[in-house]
Formats: structure tokens, C-alpha cells, sequence
């Protein structure tokens, strides 16, 4: 088998690809997590590497610089806890699973920053959904992508149908 090159945006995107077919998919919320925890993770650095700003995590204007190692440390618990058992193996943890979500929306906007537009339409459908999900959260939702009565067919389907049916739309409209 060929080996697979790659760089660190291309690794954080089919990262975040493969999270938003879990999570359209209902999938595990843990498996979504680790993958999506390793983009944002990708993606954070990248941001901070290019100058730019991450206010979810590294540059959160929000949270005191002398307690922003603190805050990392509890925004990336449930990414380490996933990944690492040398020093508390009988440890248990608790996951919100919207927590995947803020997490996914980081992701695709530091793509955006980074200026890994356009979005792929799985990683538009997702932001469309989120905004259906949470629409008192994104500045811009797309909501004004589709027509009204597109918009309130769609609306009320599973996640997995959603995404069946924009990216259908999506297909139609190209």
C-alpha cells in the first residue's frame, strides 16, 4: 500500500470530514469528539502559527492570560481524557455531547480564517444545522441559503436526512 501524504490542513479537514459523517450520522459522540478534538487542536495551532486569532481557545479575550492555561486544560479535558491513561487509568468522565458541536463550529471557522474557503458541502450542511439546532449562537447562520419553503421542509428531518436533502439541493443548484 502507497503511503499518504498530507499537510496539517488537509490532515484537520478529512479529520473534521469524518466527524460530520458521525455526527450526521448520530454516531458515537466519543468517536466524534476524539476526531474532531484533533482538528480543533490542528487548526487552533495553525491559527496561532499564521498570526491569527482563536478566540475559542488560545486568544479568548474573555478569560485572564493568567488563566488561560487553566482554561485549555478544561476545554481539552475530554479530548485528553480520551487520549491518555498513564496517570489515571480507573478514571471516568463525563461528555456533553454539545460540546461536539462548539467544537465543530470552531473547526469549520478557523478554515474559514484560514482562508480554507470554499466551504466543502458537508461542512456548509453542518453549519446550516447547527443554526437550525442553535440559532440564537452563529452570527451567520446561511439560513438564507435555500427559499422559505425549502428551508421549512428541511427543517424539521433528522440530522442524516438533512444532509441527504442539502446536499441533493446543493447538487441541483450547481
Amino acid at each position: 500500500m502507497a503511503t499518504i501524504r498530507f499537510n496539517k490542513i488537509e490532515a484537520a479537514r478529512r479529520q473534521l470530514s469524518v466527524a460530520l459523517d458521525l455526527w450526521f450520522a448520530d454516531g458515537d459522540p466519543l468517536a466524534v469528539h476524539t476526531l474532531v478534538g484533533a482538528s480543533s487542536r490542528l487548526l487552533s495551532d495553525l491559527l496561532v502559527k499564521n498570526g491569527l486569532s482563536d478566540p475559542f481557545l488560545v486568544d479568548n479575550a474573555s478569560i485572564r492570560p493568567e488563566k488561560r492555561k487553566e482554561w485549555l486544560r478544561v476545554v481539552r479535558s475530554t479530548a485528553n481524557f480520551l487520549k491518555h491513561a498513564d496517570e489515571d487509568p480507573g478514571a471516568e468522565h463525563e461528555l456533553d455531547p454539545r460540546e461536539n458541536d462548539l467544537l465543530l463550529v470552531q473547526c469549520i471557522s478557523a478554515l474559514r480564517q484560514l482562508g480554507a474557503d470554499p466551504l466543502s458541502v458537508k461542512e456548509h450542511a453542518f453549519w446550516v444545522r447547527f443554526g437550525l439546532e442553535m440559532p440564537d449562537v452563529l452570527v451567520e447562520p446561511f439560513a438564507t441559503t435555500f427559499a422559505t419553503e425549502e428551508f421549512q421542509a428541511i427543517a424539521g428531518m433528522s440530522r442524516r436526512d438533512f444532509y441527504a436533502a442539502f446536499k441533493k439541493t446543493s447538487e441541483n443548484r450547481r
